[in-house]
């Protein structure tokens, strides 16, 4: 399903399987919060996405966060952070998850 978005021209709302529960999708955007993507799974857990604009041409946004959600207790988040080193065309992220590690 799909529904008008006030930024977008269309986004997807829901995903409705022939044999089982849908998932739902919500764009938190500058009135209801930080741009981003809540995917609703069919078991109500939750994923939420957090973006921030891009400086970058052609780029839509960059991917800042990640977090899941369970009952509405938080499991788990991210952070994502662009390194751009020496601004070499590669690259690298780096990714703070929830096992309290640093992934680069």
């Amino acid at each position: 399903m799909y529904g008008e978005g006030s930024s977008r021209v269309t986004d997807l709302t829901a995903a409705i399987p022939p044999a089982g529960p849908q998932w739902s999708f919500d764009y938190p955007g500058p009135d209801g919060g930080v741009p981003g993507l809540r995917i609703t799974l069919p078991q109500k857990g939750e994923i939420h996405y957090t973006f921030v604009q891009s400086e970058s041409p052609g780029v839509y946004g960059m991917l800042t966060g990640r977090s899941t959600w369970d009952n509405g207790s938080l499991v788990g988040a991210w952070t994502f952070v662009l390194d751009p080193g020496d601004l070499a065309p590669s690259y690298r992220w780096i990714i703070d998850g929830p096992d309290q590690l640093q992934h680069v």
